[in-house]
């Protein structure tokens, strides 16, 4: 059996058949291989899993095995989670037939289309649309191709306002993914700008250091790390505990789940922290 074998690749690809194939049976033997488990990425990959099926809990009892007075009420964390998906999916089925129409006329009525900036901007919306559609379908990632990640990084920054900060990109070069790039572009856009409004936010009050990208890959994984020298949040064990809560305007809110929901899609994992009490390190890791 791979989850027992002395190889932790073995061990890897069982974690990651877990992810998408598992039942609430699996809980206390997941349970017990995490706690003995000593290797990072294959400890995520259960984590994921875990996560999953305690999120959901076990399969309700037919109505007529309820004990009276009891309910299968689910917890608050997991209603709102609900009820944000089926919004998320009235609205884009509603504003999707919208972008269509407006990719068609615009490629009419805007003189030199083909190579003008609203083209670019254009296919950037195009691109959001797709992924929040893969989100909100909890589909298999389709949209999957070789990405440089550097490229798709530095792509983030010409698009967003740096507010006079100084951003760094410091990763490997010609380090390339094999991944969806707009879930990829909503997780790591989400992570740069929450890294610049916690600078300026610190800056009012002090000096701050330059805000630091940095990306590469392991035998197992690839990764992207945003390190800023902001106002700090403390440790989030937890991100999607935070959900719809932020301290600050457009910090660390719903963005945040959207991140992580977005990380579970590419079978990956979000961590942010800030050991030191100011600054945060926001790393997003996936599976290779």
């Amino acid at each position: 059996m791979l989850a027992q074998s002395d190889g932790s690749h073995d061990r890897l690809r069982a974690a990651r058949y877990f992810v998408r194939n598992h039942t609430y049976e699996d809980l206390n033997f997941l349970r017990i291989w995490s706690a003995k488990e000593n290797v990072g990425w294959v400890k995520r990959a259960l984590a994921m899993t875990l996560e999953t099926i305690t999120q959901h809990g076990p399969p309700a009892p037919p109505l007529d095995q309820v004990p009276a007075g009891e309910t299968n009420t689910p917890s608050p964390e997991l209603a709102h989670s609900r009820a944000l998906k089926e919004v998320a999916s009235a609205l884009l089925h509603e504003l999707e037939p919208l972008v269509g129409l407006l990719g068609v006329k615009i490629k009419k009525e805007i003189p030199n289309y083909e190579v003008s900036e609203t083209k670019r901007q254009f296919e950037i919306l195009r691109l959001y649309f797709h992924a929040l559609s893969n989100l909100r379908l909890a589909s298999e990632v389709t949209n999957v191709e070789d990405l440089d990640i550097g490229v798709v990084l530095q792509e983030l920054l010409d698009e967003t306002d740096n507010l006079g900060l100084d951003i760094q990109l410091l990763g490997t070069p010609r380090c390339i993914a094999h991944v969806d790039k707009g879930l990829i572009r909503i997780a790591a856009i989400n992570g740069i700008r929450n890294a610049i409004e916690s600078s300026v936010e610190a800056r009012d009050s002090r000096p701050v250091g330059p805000i630091l990208i940095n990306w590469g890959e392991t035998d197992a994984d690839y990764w992207i790390a945003i390190i800023d020298d902001g106002v700090g949040l403390g440790r989030i064990e937890d991100p999607g505990r935070t959900l719809g809560r932020t301290s600050k305007a457009g910090h660390f809110g719903m963005g945040l789940s959207i991140v992580k929901q977005a990380m579970q899609a590419l079978e990956g994992h979000l961590s942010v922290t800030s050991p030191e009490g100011k600054g945060a390190t926001f790393e997003l890791r996936w599976y290779k």
